[in-house]
Order: structure tokens, then C-alpha cells, then sequence
């Protein structure tokens, strides 16, 4: 049996790459990287030979880096800091902080050169671009006719105090304007990439460094986010042609995306291409898919629905907080047309019963009625009282989901309602739907003095009796409605700026009632906007009308001839709307969206590097570790 051959380490040699400012101890220091799978570790200052022994001792003389515990003298120097070869001083060199000092040095003289060259752009412009990127590089070569001030050692400390913040907005910001500026910047990192490419060297695999694809600059895990992570690219490519945005991420294509968490956590924004008029771009956390999105990509926040609401760990929301401010509106796929759909938005007050489970309110929102409601205190209710506010929702949605009968089922052994006087249910409709003639149609049939019965016995309450927090008013006609809007606690609470508030309705938790409360405002509110009712507010005309349109309103038809007209009816009771469905459109399923509350951006924590205290004479036998491998 033969005995196998040890594998053989592979040997790079050093090599020199377009575009890049290299030399063999900065090519060496990054093998060094390479082989201990590490992202921090002390060298002497032959790894900053691209910058000259004179710069290295003024920079040290004017910033006291030795006092930020990253510099370690290997013997005694004088005040004057006399540092007479590169082995006197070790630095602790953090990897991606030294990957993007290489790139934007490189940068810098990749553009100096460019512009110097450059027989297209007249002067001033030149010399604008040039003064802006040394700004932002703390370069200080006055003009393009000076030399070249390069301080490859001054860069990485820049890069290590500010991570090139300030670099990072200007160079989103002008690449999207400056297609020379893009250009270099573009050229530069896909030559980096070549040197990782042939040490064969995956930096994200072996020292989880990762490139942000908006900054093209590198950063440790920890300091990035999932960037359009499992979303389609095509949505990626639109946006980004349509905002004139950049990409720096070479070869690598749009999967296993990342970006800085400034520029995730919104406190970096992306400037627009006319940047005097001060507009930006954010991103977005999108949490049903768990990535960063920009803000503005209407079409991938279409298609990966999100919303910003958080959990409120089980406690009640405040009274004044406002549901449309942290839940999208609930309507089917065909219905798209937001401002000429008839939302019915749902208000229900109910109580807490003694087998109610200590969670109930967590439970309520964040799995029985997920991304659909919130829970909110009323005083009015007592200390086991609460109110259930639902986003707006569209009548076939509540239908076609079975929405009220899943609530039903999961709630009938937690709460209760209709025991409790004080309970009610409010339905709030918009209001821009609707004429001031029609509004007042509505009111009349209400209080009407012929109707009062009839809408007494819809409400499920004696209207006269049982509260103070609607009530009907005769005089209140037609021509009432088109002066005046009655006070909060009317049955048509009209004073609202962008609602119609219907209050008659008694609090209850039964899924068929319900239904009925949702069909009788949705079919008075068509009643109304259609010609059918005009002047006719007498609830007879409006059953007939109700009848004609049985298939639209089955439970409320239903409630008409068995309890008002008191007649025996053979159909079966309603208690799915499904098969309704199916049956009108013809088996056609629709894709509706599920949603959960948001999950805030989580930021993975940075682990603090740890270095040896005792650090060796030379840099060859000194190892340094970290947590993060």
C-alpha cells in the first residue's frame, strides 16, 4: 500500500495588475491574510512600502496612532519619533480597511492619470472632479499639474477612523453623473478582483469580508446587509437602470448581494443625478423576505409586499395610533385600483373572557389576524377591554379569505362582545367615494323614522335604549346632510376628513353577523351611488334592491327574508364564501399576498478584534487572533 502524497501548498508569486498600485510586500501581506484566515494581525511597515519612510513618520508625528493601541514599537524612538527602518514600528493592519486603501489609492492614481490626459474635459471641470475626490481622500495635491501626492499609509488610517463614509456618499452620488469618474472607479475594483481571482482566494468564504455593491469598498461581517437577497434580478436591473444607479460589483452578477448597514439602516442616503435639487434615495428592509430594497422600487414592494409595523410584545397599542400608518390596505390581485375601491375598514370593541390565554393580544396580532389588524386600549371598556382595529378591506377579500370565519373560530373561546352593552362595531368607508348628495341619501335612510325598526334590527341593538354612542335623529334629512354634519356619536358620524364612520352596529364576534354588518354598508353605500335609490330611502325599496343583488349579499338577503319578512328560506347557511368564489370566477385562484408583522432589521454585531499584549521583536513569528473565523 502506497502512501499518499501530501498535497502541496500552492505558491503565488508576485504579480503585477493593471490599474492597481501593488508591490511585493503589500501582495505579500495579503497572502499573509490569506493563509492564517484571519482579518487583523500586526506587520511591520514594509506592508505600507507605498508610501515613503519620510510620510509614515509625519503622519505618526501629526495623528498618534500609537496612542489608539494599533501601533507597537519594537524598541526605543526618540520624541522625534527617528524611525530608522520599517522593523522599528509593528501596525495592526485590519484586512478589509487594507483592501480598500489599496482600491482607493490605486483610484486616486488611476484618475490622476486619466484626467491628466484627458483632451475632452476643459480645465475647470477637471480640476473640480480632482479637488473633490482628494477632499474626500484627505489628499492634498493642490491641482492636476502638481505630483501626485500619493500616501498609501495616510489612506488606510483615513479608512480605518471614518470607513470612508464621506467617500462612499460622493462616489454614489457622481457616478451617477460622471460616467468618467464611474468608469476609472469601476475599472479599479474589477482589477482588484483579478488579484483575488488569481490567489484564488474567496474573501467572504475564508474571512467573511464582503463587498457592498453600492460602495464597491469591502467590510467585515457584521457591517453589511442582504442586499435584494432571493429576489428576482429583473427587478434589481429596472430599478438601477431607471434611477441611473451604479453597481460596483464586477463579474460577481446580482446573487449574494450586500450593502454597508449605514447605507441599510438609512443614515447614508443615494443622492439623485440632479444633485442641487437635494432629493435621495433610501433603502427599505423589506421583512417578509428579510433584505434590503431601495425605498422608491415600487415594483419589487409590489410584488414582495412588506410592512413596517413591529410587534408590540403582547401590550395594547395606544388609542390615537392610526392603523393605515403601519399596515397596508387588504384587497384581491384584480382589484388594483386603490382610490376606486370601496374599503370597509373595521373597528370592534370586545372583551377579554376568563379563558382568555395571557397572550391573546400577541396572538391576535401577530397569527390570527397577521398584518391585517392591531390592538388598541379603550377606556370606555374596562381593564379587560380592547379594541380590534382592521386595515382597510375590500368586501371580496373579507369573502374570498373567509376572513371573519377563521377570526371566529380562533377567538370564540377568548373574547365576547354582544353580552357587553357598551361593545360595539364601527365601520369606517372612504369618503372621497362619495357626493354630499349621496352622503346625505345615506343619512336619511338612517334616520328615518319608518326605517328605525329596520335599522334596529340590522344593528342587532335598540338604538333608542341601549347607548348614547349612536344615535338616530329624525330631522336629520337629506337637507340637513347638505349643511351640516352631525355631531361624533350619531349613527353617521360624517365628520371625519377622509371617513364615513357608520356606528349602529352592537359588538359581536359571530362571523355571520358580522358578514351582515359589512354587506349592509357596503350595499347602502352602492345604493346610494347608484341611480337605483335617488330620493328612496324607505328600507322596503332598499330590500327589493338588496333581492335583485342576492348574489352579491347572501347573508344579508338571507337575514331580510327570515327575520324582517319572516318567511321560511330553504337555502343553506353561508359558511364559506369560497365555493361563491370559485364559482364566479370560473375556478380561477387568486395569489393573496399573507402577511406577518414586520421583524425589525437585525444587525449583526461586530466582535471586537483581540491582539497579544506581548508582541514579538519580529513580526515573522507574531500571530494574532480573532473571534471571527
Amino acid at each position: 500500500m502506497t502512501k499518499p502524497k501530501n498535497k502541496k501548498r500552492s505558491v503565488f508569486t508576485y504579480k503585477n495588475f493593471n490599474n492597481i498600485l501593488m508591490s511585493s510586500s503589500v501582495f505579500n501581506t495579503l497572502k499573509k491574510f490569506r493563509e492564517k484566515k484571519q482579518v487583523s494581525r500586526y506587520f511591520d511597515l514594509s506592508s505600507f512600502d507605498l508610501s515613503t519612510l519620510e510620510q509614515i513618520r509625519n503622519n505618526i508625528n501629526s495623528n498618534d496612532f500609537g496612542e489608539n493601541k494599533v501601533i507597537k514599537y519594537t524598541k526605543d524612538v526618540s520624541e522625534n519619533n527617528n524611525i530608522v527602518s520599517e522593523s522599528d514600528i509593528l501596525v495592526q493592519i485590519e484586512l478589509n480597511h487594507y483592501i480598500n486603501a489599496i482600491i482607493l489609492n490605486s483610484f486616486l492614481n488611476n484618475l490622476y492619470k486619466k484626467l491628466r490626459n484627458d483632451t475632452i474635459l476643459e480645465r475647470p471641470v477637471k480640476n473640480e472632479i480632482w479637488n473633490s475626490i482628494t477632499s474626500h481622500l484627505h489628499n492634498y495635491s493642490p491641482t492636476l499639474e502638481h505630483k501626485l501626492n500619493n500616501d498609501f499609509f495616510k489612506c488606510y488610517f483615513v479608512g480605518r477612523y471614518n470607513h470612508f463614509r464621506s467617500f462612499s456618499d460622493f462616489i454614489i452620488k457622481r457616478s451617477r453623473v460622471n460616467r468618467v469618474l464611474k468608469s476609472i472607479y469601476f475599472e479599479t475594483l474589477h482589477s482588484f478582483k483579478s488579484v483575488l481571482v488569481y490567489l484564488n482566494w474567496d474573501i467572504a468564504e475564508i474571512n467573511k469580508i464582503y463587498q457592498c455593491a453600492l460602495t464597491g469598498l469591502y467590510f467585515r461581517f457584521g457591517s453589511t446587509s442582504t442586499f435584494y437577497e432571493n429576489i428576482e434580478p429583473k427587478f434589481l436591473l429596472n430599478h438601477i437602470e431607471k434611477e441611473n444607479l451604479s453597481l460596483f460589483v464586477g463579474n460577481k452578477g446580482f446573487n449574494n448581494l450586500y450593502v454597508c448597514n449605514p447605507i441599510a439602516l438609512g443614515t447614508q442616503t443615494l443622492g439623485y443625478s440632479k444633485l442641487n435639487e437635494g432629493q435621495v434615495v433610501k433603502c427599505f428592509y423589506i421583512s417578509s423576505k428579510k433584505t434590503i430594497v431601495f425605498e422608491n422600487d415600487s415594483e419589487t414592494l409590489e410584488k414582495y409586499p412588506s410592512i413596517n409595523l413591529t410587534s408590540n410584545n403582547n401590550r395594547l397599542r395606544s388609542y390615537q395610533y392610526k392603523i393605515v400608518d403601519g399596515l397596508p390596505y387588504a384587497q384581491l390581485p384584480y382589484e388594483k385600483n386603490k382610490q376606486d375601491n370601496l374599503y370597509l375598514g373595521v373597528e370592534l370593541e370586545v372583551n377579554k373572557s376568563n379563558r382568555a390565554s395571557k397572550n391573546i393580544i400577541k396572538r391576535l396580532e401577530e397569527e390570527i389576524l397577521s398584518g391585517t389588524a392591531i390592538c388598541k386600549s379603550d377606556g370606555s371598556l374596562g381593564n379587560n377591554g380592547l379594541e380590534i382595529n382592521i386595515v382597510p378591506m375590500t368586501l371580496a377579500y373579507a369573502k374570498y379569505t373567509d376572513y371573519w370565519y377563521k377570526f371566529e373560530k380562533n377567538v370564540r373561546d377568548h373574547l365576547f362582545s354582544y353580552r357587553d352593552k357598551k361593545t360595539g362595531l364601527h365601520v369606517h368607508v372612504p369618503k372621497h367615494l362619495f357626493t354630499k348628495y349621496q352622503i346625505g341619501l345615506i343619512g336619511q335612510f338612517l334616520n328615518l323614522k319608518d326605517n328605525f325598526d329596520y335599522v334596529c334590527s340590522i344593528a342587532g341593538r335598540d338604538l333608542e335604549h341601549d347607548t348614547t354612542f349612536a344615535k338616530t335623529e329624525p330631522r336629520h334629512d337629506l337637507k340637513y346632510f347638505a349643511f351640516n354634519d352631525p355631531e361624533r356619536y350619531s349613527v353617521l358620524n360624517t365628520d371625519l376628513s377622509k371617513t364615513i364612520e357608520f356606528r349602529l352596529f352592537k359588538g359581536n364576534i359571530s362571523a355571520t353577523t358580522i358578514y351582515r354588518y359589512l354587506e349592509f354598508t357596503h350595499a347602502l353605500c352602492i345604493f346610494a351611488k347608484s341611480n337605483s335609490m335617488n330620493m328612496r330611502t324607505h328600507h322596503k325599496d332598499f330590500i327589493k334592491w338588496v333581492s335583485l343583488n342576492k348574489s352579491d349579499y347572501p347573508i344579508l338577503n338571507r337575514f331580510h327574508l327570515t327575520s324582517i319578512e319572516k318567511k321560511t328560506v330553504n337555502t343553506r347557511k353561508v359558511e364559506s364564501f369560497k365555493v361563491q368564489f370559485n364559482k364566479r370566477f370560473r375556478n380561477i385562484s387568486f395569489s393573496v399576498p399573507t402577511l406577518r408583522l414586520a421583524e425589525p432589521l437585525k444587525i449583526r454585531r461586530v466582535r471586537a478584534i483581540r491582539t497579544r499584549e506581548n508582541i514579538p521583536l519580529a513580526y515573522q513569528t507574531t500571530t494574532t487572533t480573532t473571534n471571527e473565523r
